[in-house]
């Protein structure tokens, strides 16, 4: 079995648990900065969550730059303490596919520290960057390349949007990835 056949059952396995796709935009890349804005999709594309968050710090200048979100765009918005119930729920029992799993999960966790939560709860999750490396199939030493959602895409031939860094349409293009792998 070749490594695209072996991607491609990987693939179809997890799409037959009815995954949904989720993706955040942050304040900055750091080991303090946190979540300011989480998009959740369900399997048809359909919108579960859509949300800017109030983090505990700013948002640093070259964060903004890349997604736009600018402090006085959350000035108003809901904390993560506030947003948590409604994210749990929403992820409950489902299988999650992020891009870059590594860095969405390390900023929920920080998210929640900053703000006194214990424990973020995401059940099953997978990596669709590093799903899709396997399948692209480019090796540097030891290990696959990793790639940009947007190289993905355009490999996929999926026409990437041009607001790329807002939360959900990160996680639709993530969707389409996604499918694009089981076929």
């Amino acid at each position: 079995m070749n490594q695209q056949t072996h991607i491609k059952e990987l693939v179809r396995s997890i799409l037959a648990k009815n995954p949904i796709y989720l993706d955040t935009e942050t304040t900055g890349t750091g080991k303090k900065d946190e979540i300011i804005s989480i998009g959740i999709v369900d399997t048809d594309g359909t919108v579960l969550l859509d949300t800017l968050v109030k983090p505990t710090i700013p948002i640093s200048p070259s964060s903004t730059c890349i997604h736009g979100i600018t402090d006085a765009d959350v000035a108003n918005a809901p904390t993560f303490a506030e947003v948590t119930p409604t994210l749990r729920a929403t992820v409950k029992k489902r299988d999650v596919v992020i891009y870059n799993t590594g860095f969405d999960i390390r900023m929920l966790i920080q998210s929640a520290r900053a703000n006194h939560i214990r424990r973020v709860f995401i059940p099953k999750m997978h990596c669709a960057m590093k799903i899709y490396s396997k399948f692209y199939g480019e090796q540097n030493h030891c290990s696959y390349h990793w790639h940009k959602l947007s190289n993905a895409a355009l490999y996929c031939q999926i026409p990437v949007p041009d607001n790329l860094h807002d939360a959900v349409v990160d996680s639709q293009l993530t969707r389409q990835v996604f499918n694009y792998m089981a076929k």
